[in-house]
């Protein structure tokens, strides 16, 4: 596998994910710091460390070096001691690191004030970082509490960040970089103003995959995920529990993330494919907020529970001068009266979709509302939709429609969702549906015709969730 690197003079670098060892030098046995230890690696060495917790500021400005721990990051661990500054700072556009097995705990940049940082876990400016299996545990900073990448390039694998605190980007922070994210999770980390986990700016690429997002707020957007100007490609994710409300002693709410409960994209091209997205708040998009221009495809997705624990929130899904296109996916069982909203100059289009309330109430409910104006064919719609051109294939219900919610809202047998769908609409790049299994099952005789919704109904068994989504558990997460 390799690794794609944008330079600091925007050309662009292919490096191996792994570098090529030709030797260790071993913390404390040979070197009694692991920065002592760096300085007389040559590229391409090993520094190992063994157990135990290491309060350095190590700084890395040229070379290949793999950072390895001995015993994991249940053991090992790379600690601030309250005075500012990153815990490890990489730079240059020929440096690669890996750092393997450890916990990076307590970076500290704000010491009391914005203004005396910078700070926090590890900064990347211009150079490669790769990270398997970390931690990354109660660091502070302003852009990116845990990771900070600053026209550089960063890979992520295995690795947990929890609470961690910023300014913008809670846990990691990327500006004019790239980002590669898998079988990561990101958890009760918060921003100040955007994205409670990641925030992602100007020019940047992200690429998220089979990660867990659970509990993390921001006080202004996205609870968990902000991008901006940016390429995303967001697959298999579990956002869960993001944005933050309180309820108030006679029973109203605050609620304090303003956009975008757990995704807010604004001028943001790409794809959010598969994945779930469930529980989260905020005052307009409790799921996800779409703002300004931008190419996004949203494809088998499920929205389900946002905004229901306080039965409120403008729309689960917010377009604002935003045209997205939304293919096959199921926004069910929300809180509010909106399934999608949008504003002036928005002109979204749903197709294959299931828009509905909730299983007892869905009389209020406008599947879709606004001053925008969304093209609609080929979805059923609980409710009356506003603001919208009616094309082909559009089914109209009153009563919730015949899904299974202990079954990731699956068409229940004789469902108006089964073989209603348009072929054609679905990208075709895309084969399975949310779960993984084939999009396209002949259960009518007819030929095989996508369902509506995220999840296509199998022939005879019920669907089947493949490991290859979700296989860590992520869906037991408390």
């Amino acid at each position: 596998m390799q690794f794609i690197v944008r330079a600091a003079a925007l050309c662009i670098a292919v490096f191996h994910v792994q570098v090529a060892l030709t030797a260790d030098l071993v913390v404390p046995d040979q070197f009694p710091t692991i920065q002592e230890a760096v300085d007389q690696a040559n590229s391409g060495d090993r520094v190992l460390v063994r157990s135990g917790t290491w309060i350095e500021q190590i700084e890395i400005s040229e070379g290949q070096l793999v950072i390895e721990s001995v015993d994991g990051a249940g053991e090992t661990t790379l600690a601030g001691d309250g005075s500012a500054g990153f815990l490890l700072s990489v730079s240059g556009a020929d440096t690669l690191v890996e750092l393997r097995g450890f916990t990076v705990a307590e970076g500290f940049g704000e010491a009391g004030s914005l203004g005396a940082g910078p700070g926090g876990g590890v900064l990347v400016e211009d150079a490669t970082l790769i990270v398997n299996d970390s931690r990354f545990i109660d660091n502070a900073g302003i852009l990116g509490g845990a990771l900070s990448v600053i026209g550089g390039a960063v890979q992520v694998s295995g690795s947990h960040f929890d609470g961690n605190s910023a300014l913008h980007g809670g846990a990691v922070y990327v500006e004019s970089g790239i980002l590669d994210v898998i079988n990561s999770d990101f958890s009760d980390n918060v921003a100040t103003n955007f994205g409670g986990a990641i925030a992602v700016f100007w020019s940047s690429e992200a690429t998220l995959g089979d990660s867990l997002f659970l509990g993390n707020t921001a006080n202004q957007f996205g609870g968990a995920i902000y991008t901006n100007h940016a390429e995303v490609d967001f697959r298999r994710l579990e956002l869960t529990g993001n944005g933050q409300a309180e309820q108030g002693e006679h029973g109203g709410w605050t609620i304090s993330t303003t956009g975008g409960g757990a995704l807010y994209l604004a001028d943001s091209n790409g794809r959010l494919q598969s994945s779930r997205i469930l529980d989260n708040i905020a005052f307009a998009g409790t799921g996800l907020y779409l703002a300004g221009s931008g190419t996004l495809e949203v494809v088998n997705n499920l929205f389900a529970g946002n905004g229901a624990i306080c039965d409120c929130g403008q729309g689960v899904v917010y377009a604002n001068a935003a045209s997205p296109v939304l293919i096959n996916n199921t926004l069910a069982d929300n809180g509010g009266l909106f399934g999608l909203f949008t504003t002036y100059n928005a002109f979204p289009v749903l197709r294959n979709s299931v828009v509905a309330g909730t299983g007892e109430a869905g009389q209020h409910f406008s599947p879709v509302a606004g001053n925008g104006l969304t093209e609609i064919d080929h979805s059923l719609l609980q409710g009356v939709p506003a603001a919208a051109n009616i094309g082909d294939g559009v089914i109209v219900i009153e009563e919730f429609p015949a899904l299974d919610p202990e079954a990731d809202y699956t068409p229940l047998e004789n469902s108006a969702a089964i073989d209603a769908g348009l072929n054609d609409a679905v990208p075709a790049d895309v084969s399975v549906d949310l779960l993984g299994n084939p999009r396209f099952i002949d259960l009518t005789g007819d030929g095989p015709v996508v369902d509506i919704g995220a999840v296509e109904r199998q022939a005879g068994e019920p669907p089947v969730e493949h490991d290859l989504i979700f296989h860590h558990g992520f869906r037991q997460a408390p």
